[in-house]
Parts: structure tokens; C-alpha cells; sequence
């Protein structure tokens, strides 16, 4: 900072920069509710695909993609109707578990059975294993 408490130079264009970057995210979290939005209407009434497809070639959805570093083109219309089409929340999307999964991990919860163990590996069973440790290795017999 200067003497007169003005930012200057390189602090200054920081300061730009993450205030964009910060307004980029904000309208990316918009995009993401979008999303949700109509992935729930074409849950509910069948319609979320047009509805994604109509805001996203709207002025205000242009506007808004394009705030949030996404080219408003076709092809990212088709991209966001194939999105909503299959189904899958932006939030289980983002945090890497498939659909699939989530329902797998509520399911027992819900019906009271034993959670599925197909998907974790399980080690051979051996008859009288004993580890055998070596310096820097454990081995089988």
C-alpha cells in the first residue's frame, strides 16, 4: 500500500483477479442449481431436459453461463441436456460417487439388510497363513 492507503500495481491486479474469480464461482454455484432444478423436474414432470435446454439458450441463461467461464454454445446445451437427463445430482456428481452408490449406501439403512461387500476387494483365504516378515517386506507362506 502507498503512503495515501491506495493499493498499487500487482496488489491491485490480485485484488481484481480474485474478486472475478470469486464472482465466476459465484455463478457456477448458479449453473449447479440450475441443474439440480431441473434434474428434479424431469423426476417430477418429465420436463427438466427442455427446461435446461430453454434457459440455457435464453438471454439470461447466456449471460449467466458466461459469467461463470462457460462458453454459451450448442454444444454445451447438449452437454447440460444429457446432464439432466441422467439423472444424477450435481452434489453426488461433484463428490465422485455414482448414483449407484448412493442408493447402495442409504438402502440398508432403509430395509434393514446387510450393505452389499462385492465392491470391496477381499484377500484369499489361506489355510494356516503366517505372515513372514522380512526387513522392508511382509511375504505369505
Amino acid at each position: 500500500m502507498g503512503s495515501d492507503g491506495n493499493i498499487r500495481g500487482d496488489e491491485e491486479n490480485a485484488w481484481s483477479y480474485e474478486q472475478g474469480d470469486r464472482a465466476r464461482k459465484l455463478f457456477a454455484a448458479v449453473v449447479l442449481a440450475v441443474l439440480d432444478d431441473a434434474i428434479d423436474d424431469c423426476r417430477k414432470h418429465r420436463n427438466g431436459v427442455a427446461q435446461i435446454a430453454r434457459w440455457a439458450r435464453s438471454r439470461d441463461g447466456r449471460e449467466v453461463l458466461s459469467c461463470a467461464g462457460i462458453d454459451p454454445n450448442e454444444r454445451v446445451v447438449g452437454g447440460l441436456m444429457a446432464f439432466v437427463d441422467a439423472g444424477q445430482k450435481t452434489s453426488v456428481v461433484l463428490s465422485g460417487k455414482s448414483a449407484q452408490t448412493h442408493a447402495a449406501a442409504e438402502r440398508p439403512q432403509q430395509t434393514g439388510e446387510m450393505p452389499r461387500t462385492d465392491n470391496y476387494p477381499i484377500a484369499p483365504l489361506r489355510s494356516r497363513s503366517v505372515p513372514k516378515t522380512l526387513p522392508g517386506k511382509t511375504t505369505w507362506k
